[in-house]
């Protein structure tokens, strides 16, 4: 759904592990979207996306459900672009937290603040990111984002990777996106969207105080095509 709203008429999408995912780009331009499954699923499942790709077909663009097995070559360097938005606890998104509002927050701290969840989680985000900076080519650029306000989940994820990593290396922020100056916290006709700068240098934090949002955390990085 979500494909056709921002009119994405070409694209693969894969049902996978992210932290293992090694497909390489495509040789070819795609011009339909293609649904790809890269291990098999079960027969529900598989009905299921089945029952998806119809219906995305009935809409003008050809989708397809297949199997796209792992290359042997694998696909580490071949990707100029790489989004991690990775899996986190939403405690940034007003849409997600007003769901637990209702519910006297007790399912927020049972399924999110259980510290054996958090500590999953932040592994989880941790491989999904190196994984990700695996596949990136040399001098291309990385986004890392959540909708967290937690460091756990946000610069310290980020610090790991350029602590394990030395050809790892933060991206200035675009101009569109350069922080609002620290007297402009109340937003500026200039400045009313534009995020702060997150806990480590060049990392950029979105808050409904600042740039008038649901919480978010970006980073840009890139691998230095001089680094060892």
């Amino acid at each position: 759904v979500c494909m056709f709203r921002y009119k994405v008429m070409s694209a693969r999408l894969f049902q996978c592990d992210g932290t293992a995912f090694n497909v390489p780009p495509p040789s070819a331009p795609i011009r339909h979207i293609r649904i790809n499954s890269v291990t098999p699923q079960k027969n529900s499942k598989k009905r299921k996306h089945r029952k998806m790709t119809d219906d995305t077909s009935s809409s003008s663009a050809a989708s397809v459900i297949r199997s796209e097995p792992q290359d042997e070559k694998g696909a580490e360097g071949m990707y100029e672009r790489v989004l991690v938005d990775a899996e986190c606890t939403h405690d940034g998104s007003i849409k997600h937290m007003l769901k637990y509002k209702d519910k006297d927050w007790k399912d927020f701290e049972t399924k999110v603040l259980v510290p054996e969840r958090l500590q999953s989680l932040s592994k989880l985000q941790y491989n999904l990111l190196k994984n990700g900076f695996r596949l990136l080519k040399s001098g291309g650029v990385l986004v890392y984002s959540t909708c967290s306000f937690c460091k756990a989940q946000n610069e310290e994820i980020v610090s790991q990777l350029l602590k394990d990593f030395s050809r790892a290396r933060l991206l200035s922020p675009p101009p569109l996106l350069h922080p609002s100056p620290s007297n402009d916290s109340q937003g500026s006709a200039d400045h009313k969207y534009r995020p702060k700068m997150g806990l480590i240098e060049n990392t950029l934090r979105f808050d409904p105080i600042t740039s008038h949002t649901s919480g978010l955390f970006i980073a840009r990085i890139t691998k230095d095509p001089n680094g060892n």
